[in-house]
């Protein structure tokens, strides 16, 4: 029978999404701020978080960059589109497949911006195809 530790280790316990290895293999990490919208389009809050797009598959958004709390998951199979929403403010947006409202992000400058988009988009070709993403935005004007 496994006993379980009691709460006065050392060292946290990493999220259970994560892993050292799944960390490690991080392709991107940075300050992002994700903006979050009710239903009727009105803008709910932003909020600055730590986010690690985590090898080829997911994008993990954390309250910040201890990385021991995991606010959301985008899994990049899921992902249609991402784009530059209004060039010069340098947001983005990740369009999902099906309900799942658009991930609006904000970047500090626009070098980070299209260095996020770049990255992700080569991400979901790698997962999905370069079919998928004909049109991409980081190629075309902003």
């Amino acid at each position: 029978m496994a006993s379980q530790q009691g709460g006065g280790g050392a060292r946290p316990k990493t999220p259970r999404q994560g892993s050292e290895t799944m960390q490690q293999a991080s392709r991107k990490e940075g300050w992002l701020v994700v903006r979050k919208t009710y239903l009727m389009g009105l803008v709910k809050s932003h909020r600055g978080r730590y986010c690690v797009l985590e090898g080829h598959s997911r994008l993990v958004i954390y309250k910040d960059d201890t990385k021991t709390k995991v606010k959301a998951v985008c899994p990049l199979q899921q992902v249609l589109d991402v784009t530059a929403t209004v060039p010069s403010s340098y947001v983005f947006e990740i369009r999902m497949a099906g309900d799942i409202p658009p991930l609006v992000l904000a970047s500090r400058d626009k070098a980070d911006m299209l260095d996020w988009i770049d990255t992700l988009i080569d991400d979901i070709m790698f997962i999905n195809g370069p079919a998928q993403h004909d049109n991409c935005p980081s190629q075309g004007k902003l």
